[in-house]
């Protein structure tokens, strides 16, 4: 048993955001169905046939079904999974949800209670709502490109997409909100999230600007960041008194008062011992420090694995996968990353007898091109996108 298990989710997104939210359902149990379009759309278009690593992630544990929602049949497929589910992901520009017939009002008509999750880049209101939204340009736009500068005062791009992960943590938060008034009210509602808002949220504590204070927006933490004899980095943070007492007690020296001439007392004292034993000394003295590692060598540590947040499958055609595990952990109903992630189509013709639909009918269905299954995915005819 796990805490969604029996909760329908129809999920019409592409690449991250809004997979990722419904990633993080399926890993609870939900029956999350994968709306993908006869071309394979971005997802599977991206990287000729599905196997990008994002892919294998955000797309484990649900079901495809191949569908071409601009047809009459296939509309009429796409209403009778509305009439039967709970929760409905959808990632358009505005307006472009309802000209596709799925907008808000028309799917709550079908279904009163279905929970509506739509993303959007910038939000429905204001000057540049209609602007395409990608994640480097909120990071641009919000200020955070202006936060993280090279030592030339380059605005730097962060090396991961700030809204695209955090929207589907987010966005499950906001579903399962709407979720739990529909217990009392028994109706849905739309759920709505920009990565604008998101890029908001995540800057939440640099982003409060006081009449009497405006620098309390713009002040960053100090960063002690050093590097050691064998050319390596670690950080400190002390920020207690009594952190600060014990770290010039477990390195031999008198306190400073000055933040120049505290920097540099730590950067002459830490380049004189390779990393590893810096480190080995800080922790004993059960002080606030971290190796600056590599990716791989987190990833080799003991504590990524220790709470089965890094987990490791088998792929039928990869291998051995290692991946982000499940990160809300709940005690009588733990989740699990479901998996593989589907092929394409993989589950067309079961989900259409679920609703009712004949063999022959199915047949007729693909012979028309309303639907695939099997996985016949055609071959890319663009180069791959790239963000």
């Amino acid at each position: 048993m796990r805490a969604l298990d029996g909760l329908r989710v129809i999920d019409f997104t592409q690449m991250f955001a809004g997979p990722g939210t419904g990633m993080y359902l399926a890993d609870q149990g939900a029956d999350v169905i994968k709306i993908e379009p006869p071309n394979g759309g971005r997802d599977r278009a991206a990287d000729g046939g599905g196997d990008a690593d994002s892919f294998l992630l955000l797309n484990r544990g649900k079901r495809s079904l191949v569908l071409d929602i601009r047809t009459e049949q296939g509309h009429e497929i796409v209403e009778k999974l509305v009439r039967r589910s709970d929760v409905m992901l959808v990632a358009f520009p505005p307006g472009q949800a309802e000209k596709l017939g799925l907008g808000y009002d028309a799917m709550a008509a079908l279904n009163p209670r279905l929970v509506y999750g739509n993303i959007t880049g910038w939000g429905y209101n204001g000057p540049i709502a209609m602007r395409t939204g990608y994640d480097r340009l909120q990071q641009a736009h919000t200020g955070m490109m202006h936060r993280n500068q090279a030592p030339d005062g380059t605005p730097m791009v962060l090396p991961f997409f700030v809204a695209d992960q955090g929207i589907p943590m987010l966005l499950s938060y906001g579903i399962m909100l709407a979720l739990w008034n529909r217990e009392r009210t028994g109706t849905g509602q739309k759920v709505d999230i920009s990565q604008l808002d998101l890029q908001i949220a995540i800057q939440s504590l640099r982003l409060v600007f006081r009449e009497d204070d405006r620098a309390a927006a713009h002040g960053d933490f100090p960063a002690h960041i050093y590097k050691t004899k064998d050319g390596r980095w670690l950080t400190l943070v002390p920020i207690l008194e009594t952190e600060w007492a014990r770290l010039w007690q477990t390195l031999g020296l008198s306190p400073e008062t000055s933040d120049t001439l505290i920097r540099a007392k730590l950067a002459e004292t830490f380049a004189t011992k390779p990393l590893a034993a810096w480190i080995d000394l800080l922790e004993a003295a059960n002080l606030p420090a971290a190796a600056v590692r590599t990716p791989e060598e987190f990833v080799q540590h003991p504590q990524a694995w220790a709470n089965d947040m890094l987990v490791e499958r088998q792929h039928p055609t990869h291998g051995a996968v290692k991946m982000m595990g499940t990160p809300i952990r709940l005690s009588d109903t733990p989740g699990h990353p479901g998996w593989p992630p589907p092929k394409f189509g993989e589950h067309t013709r079961e989900i259409l007898e679920e609703l009712g639909y004949s063999a022959e009918q199915i047949d007729e269905l693909a012979q028309q091109g309303t639907i695939k299954e099997r996985w016949l995915l055609p071959s890319p005819s663009r180069p791959a996108w790239r963000g």
